[in-house]
């Protein structure tokens, strides 16, 4: 290779070299980050991240994006924990994964989703924000299989919640809630009712058809206004 290929690679290089998610520095960080973010200790996180470098924190976010590890893995989520790692830098898009919104429902308690979405709204997320597969946060809440889905759902649609949004494949909400309802139905043909499986299976479709019932108030209202505005015109 010759020395001047050699030159203009050297900074590319060094920056690889220095993100190495491998590297015994950053596998050591990165394990710190993941214990303390699981564990919803923000004043100890806050005191956790200021130790660090700038640089050392890019570094850091560049192989483990804190809030996607929050929203994706621990048990439960404080609005503490939120700020502190938006606070440092943390992305709240996640590129093909959508945004942290697209991640709500997963958290043991209900308060905890409910407190999160009003802190990823209050910090500016789109609730209607489409991934990769046009899946808003509200069509991939229907397919978390929590047991406070169904109420999760409701206030999405209050905070704002578009259930008319097409997917790519070109389903609305009330298609995937008809298409998870037809899904689970047919496990229940073939599964003993004391299985484990069946019960969950029956809780999938309850939640489907409470989403079935809630597109129907959603679309019932919006064709009132229409009718209100057209006769006030």
């Amino acid at each position: 290779m010759s020395l001047t290929v050699m030159t203009l690679l050297t900074p590319f290089i060094q920056l690889h070299a220095e993100i190495d998610p491998n590297s015994v520095l950053v596998a050591s960080e990165r394990q710190r980050l993941q214990q303390l973010v699981l564990s919803d200790d923000a004043p100890a996180l806050e005191k956790y991240l200021q130790s660090l470098p700038q640089q050392s924190l890019q570094q850091l976010f560049a192989v483990e994006n804190p809030l996607y590890l929050l929203m994706t893995s621990a048990e439960g989520c404080s609005v503490s924990t939120i700020d502190v790692l938006i606070a440092f830098g943390a992305a709240s898009t996640f590129d093909d994964d959508g945004n942290a919104l697209h991640h709500i429902g997963y958290f043991r308690k209900a308060e905890d989703n409910r407190e999160c979405i009003n802190k990823l709204l209050a910090i500016g997320l789109d609730i209607n924000h489409q991934d990769k597969d046009g899946y808003t946060p509200l069509i991939k809440l229907l397919y978390s299989q929590n047991e406070h889905t169904p109420d999760l759902l409701r206030y999405m649609l209050e905070k704002g919640a578009n259930p008319l949004m097409r997917s790519q494949s070109g389903m609305d909400f009330l298609h995937h809630a008809l298409a998870v309802q037809l899904l689970y139905t047919e496990q229940l043909y073939f599964l003993p009712e004391d299985d484990a499986l069946y019960v969950a299976a029956d809780k999938m479709v309850a939640t489907a058809q409470f989403a079935r019932s809630l597109y129907a108030e959603f679309y019932s209202v919006q064709q009132e206004n229409k009718i209100q505005v057209t006769n006030h015109k």
